[in-house]
């Protein structure tokens, strides 16, 4: 009679593995990787796949299992470090770092160290050849620069630290050309994006230097001349508003997402920085998202969600492409596909709870239709509460049901009130 007995597990291609296990919460993972050799390689490739870690300790004994396993090693993808500052590294420690990036090197993809005031770039050796993200809040270095010269392959970059050398950047010139994103210092990326394909720029806070009146300036030049059209531009704490904003109107019109943040709005400024929107809106003409935060906002901006919805109303007759802001009161702004009018999006209504313009908000600017959406999202994302309180002021007794959400109602991709759908 002829057999029909299961092949062997060990016969299963490894892949197959990994799409079971990787499923799988990390403390099973360990457990599984104690019930067979194959199991183990399997579990492995899985739970060396992303490595994090915030303890000197803890990096030492990864990097310990990294050197010595074949199988963990290879299967690092993405690679995060936190190495604190206060903590005095023995010589040993930095051996086992060097070691342990040489033997992860080749496969990492997405590399990030946090370490505010050591140049642990200068200690890195080897190259990583299909590196393509990279974030750290180590101040600009010769050996962070360095590391970046040789790692062409980068297509996003994030430096959190502002602090940097003003001299360093021009000693050779930064070729990047893959680089699509980049979050950095504002002399890091007058730098970078001429030369590189940026589409999406971030520039980090207080990098701006106060004697050094033309640099923002510099700066939009510089993105205006990247090789692709900037969409995406992202500004902390700009020094003289109504000169940022008349450069990105007059080169940077291709703009879909502007977000402006620390703008400070003392006494007078207002009208300087609201005509300036108005500016780049009229000239901007694929701006779909306006992200704007102040450092003290006058009152009118602050305590006026009346105030804020005619002001979008405004902006949208001027540039009807824009659909998603968010402004100095704390709400997400969404304009609705049905009839075009603006409502705070979900994340901004536990704000309108307790808010001042709550019951100026319910009774001007909502429709009965956009109530519906309203309090199906809120209800499925466990607000009860507030939905509760909508139906009982606005509807009675009426019931609602979930069939009665408009598929259409933001032009979201995802969910039509979730604001990072929208908006990233």
């Amino acid at each position: 009679m002829a057999s029909h007995e299961s092949p062997p597990t060990t016969s299963l291609p490894p892949e197959l593995y990994d799409e079971v296990l990787e499923h799988l919460p990390r403390k099973v993972l360990l457990q599984v990787a104690q019930s067979s050799r194959s199991l183990r390689q399997a579990s492995t490739r899985i739970l060396y796949r992303d490595v994090c870690l915030h303890d000197t300790y803890l990096i030492t004994r990864c990097f310990e299992t990294l050197i010595e396993n074949d199988t963990a090693a290879q299967s690092v993808r993405k690679l995060a470090l936190t190495i604190h500052d206060q903590e005095p590294l023995p010589p040993q420690y930095l051996r086992h770092l060097q070691a342990g990036f040489a033997r992860v090197s080749q496969n990492v993809t997405d590399l990030c160290i946090m370490a505010e005031y050591r140049d642990i770039f200068a200690s890195i050796t080897v190259k990583f050849p299909q590196l393509r993200y990279l974030a750290s809040s180590q101040r600009i270095s010769s050996g962070l620069l360095s590391f970046l010269r040789s790692h062409r392959s980068l297509a996003h970059i994030e430096l959190y630290n502002s602090a940097d050398c003003p001299m360093i950047y021009f000693a050779e010139p930064l070729d990047l050309p893959r680089l699509e994103h980049i979050y950095g210092p504002a002399r890091l990326v007058e730098a970078v994006v001429p030369g590189a394909p940026v589409c999406a720029i971030g520039i980090a806070p207080s990098s701006f230097d106060p004697y050094d009146s033309g640099m923002e300036r510099r700066v939009i030049s510089a993105i205006a001349h990247s090789h692709v059209r900037v969409t995406s531009l992202t500004f902390w704490y700009p020094l003289r508003v109504q000169d940022v904003l008349l450069g990105i109107s007059q080169w940077l019109r291709d703009l879909e997402e502007l977000n402006f943040h620390g703008v400070p709005l003392w006494d007078g400024n207002l009208p300087v920085l609201l005509g300036g929107i108005q500016l780049v809106l009229q000239q901007c003409h694929s701006l779909r998202k306006i992200e704007l935060t102040a450092n003290h906002p006058p009152s009118p901006m602050l305590d006026s969600v009346k105030y804020e919805h005619e002001l979008l109303i405004a902006w949208s007759k001027i540039q009807p492409s824009l659909e998603v802001a968010f402004l100095p009161t704390g709400l997400w702004w969404a304009k609705t596909k049905m009839n075009g009018s603006w409502i705070p999006v979900v994340t901004s209504i536990r704000a309108l709870e307790m808010g001042p313009g709550r019951e100026w908000w319910l009774q001007n600017a909502v429709s009965i239709p956009e109530l519906t959406a309203i309090m199906y999202t809120l209800a499925e994302r466990g607000s009860l509460r507030f939905a509760e309180f909508l139906q009982s002021n606005f509807w009675g007794n009426t019931t609602w049901k979930k069939d009665t959400v408009v598929a259409d109602f933001v032009g979201s991709r995802n969910h039509p009130l979730d604001p990072y759908s929208i908006s990233r």
